[in-house]
């Protein structure tokens, strides 16, 4: 009886475990592409499950920093923030990017800056009332980028920010006047300087018409560099399109008509492989802040205009749903090794093998030290050597030979994988017979010892006092050691 029981009671649990097991979720992830136009916040962004954003501005809050009360300055929302400079506020932006790479980490990581906004459009980036848009467009977008590269020449650049993207025309007399306005400039090359492109993908008409892919997209792109190859000889590897805005700003639109418009064009933009990122139009802020914010154009907002804290709307909570990915595994950091050559004073042809020391410091602190490390010479008597297992980093690197004072290699950056260093053009100087990394009066008097004839042969004991490895101990090696006895004692670095 009590085995039945037993049995039935195991029977439940593994029905029980299959059950669990098979019900459970995978714990998706924002796509790295979705984003927002607009002021998002460390309490918003969760909510409709974004990876980035950006507002119009060099920070992350309004012109009223403590809107939305958190620090502009603020690593976490650093993470998550792009810059975007106004063509049209060009003399402003070596301000602006001295505050970000003083109160940020966000300057030379290789870090993204939109630049742009609607050079096509009066009261935007384009100066009212123009007859040349995209003149005004490629001087002050080339302004920008210039001083953006001056304080952060690492820094990915997107461009352009039409409001149109079908305007094809515009986009390539863009790259044609570029090269005539910046020619014989640091920036003539404009495929060499940015990364892509941005515009915005507005649907003004009702119905909403959705797209069937993303050709629209892919023909963008397409035009780009071949206009881009016509006019420099060459294109943008891989270029990247960010979609800033994306949505529909008609005032009649219902919210049932937006989830729906929504709905079609975000698996669009997920899986094209020309779109980098995209942003919906619009986050929604405070209604004492924008017009944005207030009905009737308040349907297409993520929130609610309301005083802060903001509840996020209906629209948002479908965003939410849309653009989530299976997180992909962060590979384990991959160990570098350092494959580096040396040069031993005095040896110029293939010579015996020795094994050296080689410590690895960072900050003045040892983090890596390798004991007896093999070394090999080739036919001028250049040394190789390997050490491995080292996590990548930058570090300043001593070697010390067995009768040669320890030097110093230092900010030797080791990427994951094998790194190939040549430290032969300075060779390490012989004479410290004791390996106490000194070369004093007790070194010289060793040698000295050994040194007695014109020419002595090397045998087991006096082997190391053979400077130059050529089987005999004669007045050059004494020369060689004494001339680098310039002090009392001699240390290694």
């Amino acid at each position: 009886m009590k085995s039945g029981k037993f049995f039935f009671f195991l029977f439940f649990l593994v029905v029980f475990l299959m059950v669990s097991f098979s019900s459970a979720e995978a714990v998706l992830v924002p796509s790295p592409k979705k984003g927002v136009a607009g002021g998002a916040t460390p309490d918003t962004i969760p909510q409709i499950q974004i990876s980035w954003f950006y507002n119009w501005a060099y920070i992350p809050g309004y012109t009223n920093p403590n809107q939305w009360n958190y620090d502009n300055w603020d690593p976490k929302i650093w993470e998550k923030f792009v810059p975007l400079f106004y063509g049209k506020s060009y003399s402003s932006v070596e301000s602006f990017m001295n505050q970000i790479c003083s109160k940020t980490d966000y300057c030379n990581k290789g870090n993204y800056y939109l630049v742009g906004n609607e050079p096509d459009v009066d009261a935007e980036d384009k100066t009212p009332g123009s007859t040349d848009p995209v003149g005004d467009a490629v001087f002050r977008q080339g302004e920008v980028v210039k001083r953006i590269l001056a304080k952060d020449p690492t820094a990915k650049l997107i461009v352009l920010g039409l409001s149109n993207g079908s305007d094809l025309n515009f986009l390539k007399n863009f790259i044609i006047e570029w090269k005539d306005k910046w020619a014989g400039t640091e920036i003539a090359s404009l495929p060499e300087v940015i990364r892509g492109w941005h515009f915005h993908w507005y649907f003004p008409n009702l119905p909403f018409v959705c797209p069937t892919d993303d050709s629209f997209l892919r023909r963008f792109v397409a035009t780009a560099n071949e206009q881009l190859l016509a006019t420099f000889g060459k294109k943008i590897e891989n270029p990247e399109l960010w979609i800033t805005e994306f949505g529909s700003l008609n005032r009649n639109a219902t919210i049932s008509q937006l989830k729906g418009l929504m709905s079609c064009l975000v698996p669009i933009l997920e899986n094209s492989a020309v779109v980098s990122r995209y942003a919906w139009f619009y986050h929604g802020c405070s209604s004492t802040v924008h017009s944005y914010c207030r009905t009737p154009w308040a349907n297409y907002n993520l929130f609610y205009p309301q005083p802060a804290p903001l509840t996020i709307s209906e629209l948002g909570q479908r965003y939410a749903l849309f653009g989530l990915v299976t997180p992909t595994p962060t590979p384990a950091p991959q160990p570098a090794k350092l494959s580096f050559k040396i040069k031993f004073q005095g040896i110029n042809n293939a010579a015996p093998s020795k094994n050296v020391l080689v410590i690895l410091k960072q900050g003045g602190v040892e983090k890596y030290r390798f004991a007896e490390v093999n070394v090999t010479a080739d036919s001028s008597g250049v040394y190789s050597g390997l050490v491995e297992n080292i996590a990548p980093g930058t570090y300043d690197v001593f070697i010390k030979g067995p009768i040669h004072l320890q030097k110093k290699f230092p900010n030797v950056t080791l990427n994951q994988g094998t790194n190939t260093k040549d430290f032969s053009l300075i060779p390490l100087k012989a004479g410290d017979f004791n390996n106490d990394n000194i070369l004093n009066i007790n070194d010289i008097a060793s040698l000295l010892s050994y040194y007695t004839a014109l020419s002595s042969p090397v045998n087991s004991q006096n082997q190391k006092f053979d400077i130059e490895a050529n089987g005999a101990i004669d007045i050059n090696d004494v020369s060689l050691v004494l001339a680098n006895y310039t002090q009392r004692e001699v240390g290694g670095e």
